[in-house]
């Protein structure tokens, strides 16, 4: 393969998206990126059409828009970011630009969460040459869906986000000693109640939080929301900053030997960033399976 591709980035213009194409240039690539959410009148719209209703109805107006955009293009690779918008039509039009298509999802298109978000993405997994994407538990699912090759890779960050140096205010600013940083879902509330109520000194940072059941349980512990870029980077700076994360299993991370496993079925393992407890499986309905 040659040291420099010509690669078009189909994603987001802005946010984790823009950052992956921008590390492709970094690397040497001659990228060209399209936002197919800007070829929409109503961007806002389409994210809750697509949400409840899915983005079939709106692929032939997609692929009717980009088709004159890169008809007289070619490129050695395309590259779908999420691809939620991105079915079998509008991959047929991407096909004839280029000889390869890849798709990177960091998101859990298989799973239930996301209403009918991605179900035009499910119909195109067996169009791309080569899925992407982070979590184990999708490597099955993707194949059962005729998926043609399958990398699974750990969840990344962008080199330029950090670490950065930690200033006396951030210490103030930032004095948890275990932090969940995510939006609501139904099954997060009664799993970070649970850890409340087992003593652990729990700060949480995301959105939608007073929708949860559990929200007077968990009101002490929510904080307000600044820069999430911040927040997330900022962490892993300092020695000592637990992390807590939560995909499709829930992960916690703490310094060795500052919290033990205070709910039954967590198994605790060691990682380069300290303690690590994870409770792996998929959350419905509060119940882990």
């Amino acid at each position: 393969m040659k040291d420099k591709l010509t690669i078009l980035f189909l994603g987001a213009d802005g946010g984790n998206a823009l950052k992956r194409g921008n590390a492709l240039k970094r690397l040497g690539h001659d990228v060209r990126l399209i936002d197919p959410y800007s070829l929409f009148p109503f961007r806002d719209f389409i994210g809750k059409l697509i949400y409840y209703a899915g983005a079939a109805l709106i692929e032939t107006y997609l692929k009717k828009r980009i088709t004159p955009i890169i008809s007289k293009c070619s490129f050695d690779v395309t590259f779908v970011d999420n691809g939620e918008l991105v079915g079998p039509k509008v991959l047929s039009v991407l096909r004839k630009a280029s000889t390869t298509l890849i798709n990177y999802n960091n998101d859990d298109p298989f799973g239930t969460r996301d209403k009918k978000k991605w179900r035009l993405y499910l119909q195109a997994v067996p169009y791309y040459d080569l899925l992407a994407v982070v979590r184990p538990v999708n490597v099955a699912e993707a194949y059962a869906l005729g998926a043609r090759k399958i990398l699974q890779v750990f969840m990344a960050v962008d080199e330029l986000d950090g670490p950065r140096t930690i200033t006396p205010q951030d210490r103030l600013r930032f004095p948890h000693e275990v932090l969940f940083i995510g939006t609501w879902m139904p099954e997060r509330g009664p799993f970070l109640q649970r850890l409340m109520q087992a003593g652990v000194p729990l700060a949480i940072y995301g959105n939608k939080w007073q929708k949860a059941p559990e929200w007077p349980a968990l009101r002490p512990a929510c904080r307000a929301r600044p820069s999430m870029g911040m927040i997330i980077s900022r962490p892993f700076s300092w020695p000592g900053f637990p992390w807590a994360c939560f995909p499709r299993g829930i992960g916690i991370c703490t310094p060795p030997g500052r919290l033990k496993s205070p709910i039954a079925g967590v198994a605790v393992r060691r990682t380069d960033l300290g303690t690590s407890a994870i409770i792996s499986g998929r959350c419905r309905g509060g119940l882990l399976e």
